[in-house]
C-alpha cells in the first residue's frame, strides 16, 4: 500500500528527520519526494508551569506492548526501594495487555500500593497530573515523532525518554535519556539522576519556550502551505 501511494503522489510529508530517513531507507525510489515537516501543536499558553512538583512519576499510552511500560515498572521497583514516598501513575485505558501482563506483575511484586493504574482520565485531569509530576517517562521502543515527549516539556515536567534518535531530535536534546529502551537498570539510574537534578523553574520555562516556537501550529501550517503550493 505504501509503495502504491508513494508512486501516485507528488510529495511525501515525513513528521521527523528520523521518519524521513526510514522512508528513504525502505523506499529509496521515492526519496526525492520526501519533505520533513514536524507535527504541529496547539498549546494553551495561559496555563503556567508548576514550580513545585509532587512525588509522582507518570507515563501515558500504556495500552500496547511496544510502549514498553513493563521496563518502567521494573525500573520503578528499583527506584522505589530508596524512595518509598513516590508513586508511579500509569495513565490510559486498561487494555488486555495491561490486565494480563502489567497488573499481574505489579501484584506479584508487591507494588500495588505504589503503582496506580488510573484507567482513562479526562484531558484536564491528565494535564494537571502532568504539570505536577516530578518526572514524566516514555520508555517506548519505537516512535515516529514522539508527541507525548514534546507535550511533557510543554507541560513543564522533567522528562525521561529512551535514547531513540527521534526522541532526541524532537526534544532538542533537552530531556534525560537512558540507553537501550528495555534496560530497566539504566532507566532506574536515570530516574534517580532526574530527581536529584531538580531543574529550576526558569530552565523548565526555557525548554518549553524552545519547543513552543518549534512546533507552533501557525508556523507549521505555513510550511505545509509553502510545500503544497510549490508544486
Amino acid at each position: 500500500f505504501y509503495r502504491n501511494d508513494f508512486r501516485k503522489v507528488s510529495k511525501i510529508i515525513a513528521i521527523s528527520d528520523y521518519d524521513k530517513s526510514e522512508i528513504s531507507e525502505f523506499f529509496p525510489k521515492f526519496s526525492d519526494k520526501i519533505h520533513r515537516i514536524y507535527d504541529p501543536i496547539r498549546f494553551d499558553t495561559s496555563k503556567t508551569i508548576c514550580a513545585t512538583k509532587d512525588k509522582s512519576i507518570i507515563a501515558t499510552n500504556i495500552q500496547y506492548e511496544h510502549k514498553n511500560i513493563i521496563t518502567l515498572i521494573k525500573a520503578f521497583e528499583i527506584f522505589a526501594a530508596n524512595h518509598d514516598d513516590y508513586k508511579l501513575y500509569l495513565i490510559g485505558r486498561k487494555s488486555d495487555y495491561v490486565n494480563n501482563k502489567l497488573v499481574p506483575y505489579v501484584n506479584e511484586h508487591g507494588l500495588s500500593e505504589k503503582v496506580v493504574f488510573t484507567g482513562f482520565i479526562s484531558r484536564e485531569e491528565l494535564e494537571q497530573k502532568w504539570r505536577n509530576a516530578a518526572v514524566y517517562v516514555n520508555p517506548s521502543k519505537y516512535e515516529g515523532f514522539g508527541m507525548t515527549a514534546v507535550e511533557s516539556v510543554l507541560m513543564g515536567a522533567p522528562t525521561v525518554l529512551a535514547s531513540l534518535p527521534v526522541n532526541i531530535e524532537v526534544t532538542e536534546n533537552m530531556c534525560n535519556y537512558y540507553g537501550d529502551a528495555t534496560d530497566y537498570k539504566s532507566l532506574a539510574n536515570c530516574l534517580e539522576a532526574t530527581i536529584s537534578e531538580s531543574l529550576s523553574f526558569d530552565e523548565l520555562q526555557r525548554r518549553r519556550d524552545v519547543l513552543l516556537e518549534k512546533y507552533l501550529y501557525l508556523n507549521i501550517g505555513k510550511k505545509y502551505w509553502d510545500t503544497i503550493t510549490n508544486m
